[in-house]
């Protein structure tokens, strides 16, 4: 049965057409709870009137917040499933059966909430201001719709099991004395994030429809601008996020630095740019921060010191991002203007410059691969850190390798004494991409953006740029740098060939121990350096007494990982467990031998991850914040690669304030991961 709650004040002819529209639902099994919170225009007795099984209401005398009244009917109600509709609204007659079925993969839904009847909306309205009068934007129906645009409370549904951990967060006040609050309610958005946040499934559908009839008086500017000023007002009171004062502050100043950009921008031709939309979205957002900071300063917590540190800070900012802006401008009329060098069909020496970190270098294999196979008389030299430079050359994947350059002239002279026809830059964290792209006067292929150079204005003086997509696997993000070249980029599987010394350093540990007769797991435990990549000592030791309990006689448990880290799970190992073996890993090369001899990979999504499904292990990975889409498995769908996650990676930046760096991680709990071990 669905429960449709309903929360009233002084509407009864509104109340009275929402009734309606429920009784002419497709779907049946509902009862319908109607919150009276303090009418006094006769709403109570035409309640009474009503004479239906599955209707009851309660009168809420003491007017008390949405949140308050929300949470009575909660209590109230009998439903598997609780929907939520506001008394100034009528739902379309497919409005349950819709919920119904969206609850067969969703634990809480929301819908669109559009404008129930012929208004005269201002010369000044723009869609993306509906959220101040309680329309929804156009962002709820694209993929952004529940993570930046949440749903209201006039069209959201949530199971009843949610409810039993996660209410409506009740701030205290009441109509009378706090007025603000309780109008700018945001009980919805607070919950909805809250949600998300537990890992709940969260869906947005828009084919799941309200329609809202908003009185004319609420589309006056200065109705809007007060509700947008309470409603920061209301995320201050309710949520207390002192770490978003930077935030709010920064989106104030940055007002008129993007509408002056927005402007410079339609001058110069560019004719996507909605400068009305722009600027009424942005001016009414202003004014919703400058409502939190009004709420902040008015409270007794708050640091006026470090809000003008804040404050300066963020001017300095934005007047910087403004020079840059007038630069990449200049740079897009200079380049437009100025007669390119051609990408050579046939270059004798390419030189891929790639400095980052072992997790993204690991992807090049592929895009290195492919390079052999299609230009096989083109010499391919490489630049990469020196920790990593070894796997490429003892695999044949380069010509020559060598260590990336840590300063300007060292740069210059490997540029000079190569000579190459042609650059690639993959990944260009930490050097000098300026003089690359001023002086080398060689052809470069890169990515639009995404690459790390430290302005990423001056890619444009590349020949050729390629533009990253976020829907994409890195590895094939990758091999899209190839089709400058009119060269097959089709996917090329490459499986390394471990030199015969780390050959005899893994077979000298398995003798050792005797682990030839066993079956192996092996348990990569990340370094102290990355904390979004902390899983728990205690996790991860818990882990192996699991195992151990289960497969006493099958399997033999080895951890490994950097010297530092093996030393400190040693020690904090029980000595009951007898099975268990501690490797320290020195080099990629260690890593790559000791993973080609388990039966099992465990692991948080990194460098070992990658190694393990490249030499086709099965693989038990944790994913925290990063994107299992872009950093996951290539080959897609592949029942010997396990992704664990319980917290959707695509938390926001608000959401994800105050929370640990490997929060996601610590939602995953050791009988997850056990349960996927299958001994």
């Amino acid at each position: 049965m669905i429960s449709v709650l309903i929360l009233t004040a002084n509407r009864r002819e509104a109340l009275e057409k929402c009734l309606q529209s429920i009784e002419k639902q497709s779907y049946k099994d509902f009862e319908i709870i109607v919150i009276d919170n303090g009418s006094t225009d006769g709403t109570q007795d035409f309640l009474k009137s009503i004479k239906r099984t599955n209707f009851h209401y309660f009168r809420n005398e003491t007017q008390g917040s949405f949140a308050e009244a929300r949470n009575i009917s909660i209590k109230m109600s009998k439903g598997e499933i609780l929907a939520f509709i506001d008394d100034d609204c009528e739902a379309e007659p497919d409005w349950l059966e819709r919920i119904k079925s969206d609850f067969e993969k969703a634990d809480a839904v929301g819908g669109l909430v559009l404008p129930g009847k012929e208004l005269k909306f201002p010369w000044w309205w723009v869609k993306e201001i509906g959220w101040v009068v309680g329309l929804s934007v156009p962002g709820m129906k694209g993929e952004l719709g529940g993570i930046i645009y949440y749903p209201q409370t006039a069209n959201l549904a949530v199971r009843r099991n949610v409810f039993e951990k996660s209410i409506f967060q009740e701030v205290g006040g009441d109509f009378k004395k706090d007025r603000d609050v309780y109008l700018g309610g945001r009980e919805d958005a607070e919950l909805w994030k809250r949600l998300r946040v537990e890992g709940y499934r969260t869906l947005i559908d828009p084919d799941l429809i309200v329609w809202h009839n908003i009185p004319q008086n609420r589309l006056r500017l200065r109705f809007i601008i007060k509700k947008a000023i309470i409603d920061g007002k209301t995320f201050f009171y309710r949520e207390k996020k002192f770490s978003y004062t930077q935030q709010a502050i920064s989106d104030i100043i940055n007002f008129p630095f993007e509408i002056f950009k927005a402007s410079v921008k339609k001058l110069s031709g560019y004719k996507k740019i909605k400068l009305k939309s722009i600027f009424f979205d942005r001016l009414l957002w202003t004014f919703r921060q400058i409502g939190f900071i009004t709420a902040l300063i008015k409270s007794n917590k708050c640091n006026f010191f470090n809000l003008c540190n804040i404050t300066v800070t963020e001017l300095i900012t934005h007047t910087k991002n403004l020079f840059w802006f007038f630069i990449d401008l200049f740079i897009s009329i200079w380049v437009a203007c100025v007669k390119r060098s051609k990408i050579p069909e046939h270059p004798q020496k390419i030189l891929i410059l790639a400095s980052t970190d072992e997790f993204k270098l690991l992807r090049l294999t592929h895009l290195l691969h492919t390079l052999k196979i299609s230009l096989p008389q083109s010499s391919i030299i490489l630049s990469v850190p020196e920790k990593v430079g070894e796997f490429f050359s003892e695999n044949n994947l380069a010509d020559e390798v060598f260590q990336t350059p840590d300063n300007f002239k060292l740069w210059k002279t490997l540029i000079e004494e190569q000579r190459p026809q042609l650059i690639i830059i993959p990944y260009a964290d930490g050097f000098p991409a300026e003089w690359l792209l001023f002086k080398a006067r060689i052809p470069v292929i890169t990515f639009l953006s995404g690459t790390g150079f430290k302005h990423e204005v001056l890619s444009h003086f590349a020949e050729a740029l390629v533009e990253k997509s976020s829907r994409l696997n890195e590895s094939f993000n990758l091999l899209s740098l190839l089709e400058p070249l009119e060269i097959s980029t089709t996917f090329k599987e490459f499986i390394p060939a471990i030199p015969a010394k780390y050959q005899s350093w893994i077979e000298k540990i398995i003798s050792e121990h005797s682990l030839d007769k066993w079956k192996l797991i092996g348990l990569e435990i990340a370094g102290n350096a990355h904390l979004e990549e902390k899983w728990g000592d205690e996790k991860w030791l818990e882990l192996a007494n699991l195992i151990e309990q289960e497969g006493v006689d099958l399997v033999r448990i080895i951890f490994f990982g950097e010297k530092s880290k093996i030393e400190e799970i040693k020690k904090k190992s029980n000595k009951n467990l007898k099975k268990m073996i501690f490797i320290e890993i020195n080099s990629i090369w260690e890593k790559i031998a000791l993973i080609s001899k388990l039966d099992i990979f465990v692991g948080v999504n990194g460098v070992g991850e990658q190694i393990a499904y490249l030499i086709g292990k099965k693989s038990i990975v944790l994913y925290g914040r990063e994107s299992e889409v872009i950093w996951g498995h290539w080959r897609g769908s592949d029942p010997n690669y396990i992704i664990l996650r319980r917290i959707p990676n695509n938390l926001t930046k608000e959401e994800l304030l105050d929370l640990p760096l490997n929060y996601h991680l610590l939602k995953i709990t050791t009988q997850d991961v056990f349960l996927e071990i299958k001994i």
